[in-house]
């Protein structure tokens, strides 16, 4: 799964700006997702495929909110290949597609404790009684701490 991002220049509204498209390719497939993000076409780095900070004496193009609105669309996608990938569901169009539309959002959240709960169960038979013992009361000073 691959994901870029190109400036829609046949879409320029009547400010000259032109909406950002976040291109997703899965398994030869394309899917087009626009964050609501618009920029001028001098601003936009097509290497970095970022919005490119302004110079001294231009006005302010917002680059660093944009840039970071980017930067998040583009962090959910690839925490969505993580999960698909760890849990070995298979990226699909559809999958991807309603994941970012948050159709599905079954992320479980893992905290310290419950995490060292599961390794104390997991692992009780293959440690020695004696280290069973011992994570067991560390996890007690801990859960009372």
């Amino acid at each position: 799964m691959q994901v870029s991002f190109h400036l829609r220049k046949d879409k320029l509204n009547k400010d000259g700006l032109a909406p950002i498209r976040m291109l997703i390719s899965v398994d030869g497939s394309k899917i087009f997702k626009i964050p609501a993000v618009k920029s001028l076409i001098n601003d936009w780095d097509e290497k970095k495929e970022r919005i490119k900070p302004n110079k001294k004496l231009e006005t302010y193009n917002f680059y660093i909110e944009y840039n970071k609105l980017i930067d998040e669309a583009e962090n959910q996608l690839k925490t969505i290949l993580r999960y698909l990938i760890l849990n070995n569901i298979k990226p699909t169009v559809s999958e991807v597609k309603n994941r970012l539309d948050n159709k599905i959002n079954d992320f479980e959240i893992i905290t310290f404790m419950s995490g060292f709960e599961e390794f104390i169960f997991k692992n009780k038979n293959n440690k020695a009684e004696r280290a069973t013992k011992t994570y067991v009361t560390v996890f007690n000073f801990l859960k009372d701490f």
